[in-house]
């Protein structure tokens, strides 16, 4: 057990690991505290100390981006973080929204980011943490997923609407 936790903490800062592990013990149900439990602890300390963005922080970015999004959304794409632009997929998106109403962006949209950003950051986390070789190895075997860009609101309506044509001139 010992040789499993140092094995999955070697490249951690034993003190790093050492806080989180007393944090945990102070607040944790079950002891020893799960590996992921700690890991997730070295990551909130990190980022306090870094001054990496809380999910709200990146909301609060992504706000003030639908501000300028109408006429500006190419350049508000361009300015955000990577988990940012991977949560929007293009500036599409970001023009799409601004559109929208305040309370519906205050409300509904700002409910879906803080439901699904958590996972596309940890996506993100997870890709930039991975050795060079092995991001090259899967980009030969692997479309990158930068590639993909989701169809904004109005082409989806867009296609809907050509499939409603489709079906009314077979009736």
């Amino acid at each position: 057990m010992v040789s499993l936790w140092a094995t999955c903490f070697a490249k951690d800062d034993p003190r790093v690991v050492t806080t989180a592990v007393q944090d945990l013990i102070q607040t944790h149900t079950g002891f020893p505290p799960e590996i992921a439990d700690v890991r997730k602890k070295i990551t909130e300390i990190v980022n306090s100390v870094t001054g990496t963005p809380s999910d709200e922080e990146y909301w609060g970015i992504l706000k003030a981006a639908l501000d300028d999004g109408v006429y500006g959304a190419k350049e508000q794409f361009n300015k955000l973080p990577a988990p940012l632009k991977r949560f929007c997929g293009s500036e599409s998106w970001i023009r799409d929204h601004a559109r929208m109403d305040t309370e519906v962006i205050d409300s509904v949209v700002h409910g879906q980011f803080l439901k699904t950003f958590p996972k596309v950051r940890e996506a993100q986390e997870y890709r930039d943490s991975l050795p060079e070789p092995v991001k090259q190895v899967i980009t030969k075997l692997f479309k990158p997923l930068d590639d993909y860009k989701p169809l904004g609101e109005s082409a989806v309506n867009d296609r809907k609407n050509l499939v409603f044509q489709f079906l009314e001139a077979g009736a």
